[in-house]
């Protein structure tokens, strides 16, 4: 089984939403896609859900409640020494709960993956010839 850290499945979201979306008669393969995407997806909520948390706690705020903005780069907030710190935790966060699927991608139809999106699912997915 593979180390699958919280932010691998938060960035694979979109890629396997474009999968489970494909073309197939492989009704076992889609359906395995489709439970990983709903798997997925409550992950996503998990990490958006603590990283407000973190966000909240921890982004530098003026007297009246407003974020302070980085004066190099106003496009940023200010953040607290733990911030990044507590981000990379949650980020690495590792998922003992997840399980690999393997699927042939010459099941799945009309659709594309970029290299990146295929090196995203690479680690969910075992794409087999």
């Amino acid at each position: 089984m593979k180390q699958i850290k919280l932010i691998d499945v938060v960035n694979a979201v979109e890629p396997l939403k474009k999968l489970a979306n494909a073309q197939t008669d492989n009704f076992s393969a889609l359906r395995a896609v489709s439970k990983l995407v709903k798997k997925s997806e409550e992950e996503l909520t998990f990490y958006r859900e603590e990283a407000n948390k973190i966000s909240e706690k921890h982004i530098l705020k003026d007297e009246n409640g407003n974020f302070i903005k980085d004066s190099e780069n106003p496009n940023m907030v200010r953040v607290d020494s733990e911030y990044g710190k507590l981000m990379q935790e949650l980020a690495n966060t590792e998922l003992t709960d997840f399980e690999e699927i393997e699927i042939k991608i010459t099941d799945f139809k009309d659709f594309t993956l970029s290299a990146n999106e295929l090196d995203i699912l690479d680690k969910l997915v075992n794409i087999v010839d």
